[in-house]
C-alpha cells in the first residue's frame, strides 16, 4: 500500500476523508506552498528569467545575462519545491494496489 495506508481515517477504506489533525495540517501546508511556488515561478517568467537565460554564457562578464542565470535557477528551485510538495501531496492518497 501507498503512503496513506497509516494515514488515521476514519474508515478501514481510503475515502478520503481524515480526522487526523497533523495530516491535514501538513496538506495545508503543502498546498500554501505549492500557491507560493505557482505564484513565484509566474513572477520569475514575467521578469524575462526564463527566456533571458537561454543567452547566458561566458565568464561571469556581470550584468544582464549574470541576472538571468540567477533568475533561471531561482525559478528551478521553485519548480523543484512546487513538485516535491505536490508529490507529498499525492502520495498520501495513492492506492498500489496490493
Amino acid at each position: 500500500m501507498g503512503r496513506g495506508s497509516g494515514a488515521g481515517g476514519h474508515c478501514q477504506v481510503q475515502c478520503g476523508i481524515f480526522d487526523d489533525p497533523k495530516l491535514v495540517a501538513d496538506v495545508r501546508e503543502a498546498c500554501a506552498t505549492v500557491r507560493k511556488a505557482m505564484s513565484k515561478i509566474d513572477v520569475q517568467d514575467t521578469r524575462g528569467g526564463l527566456g533571458a537565460a537561454a543567452g547566458v554564457g561566458g565568464s561571469g562578464g556581470g550584468g544582464r545575462h549574470d541576472d538571468a542565470a540567477l533568475r533561471f535557477n531561482q525559478n528551478e528551485r521553485w519548480v523543484v519545491t512546487k513538485d516535491t510538495h505536490c508529490e507529498f501531496v499525492s502520495g498520501l492518497w495513492r492506492v498500489d494496489g496490493g
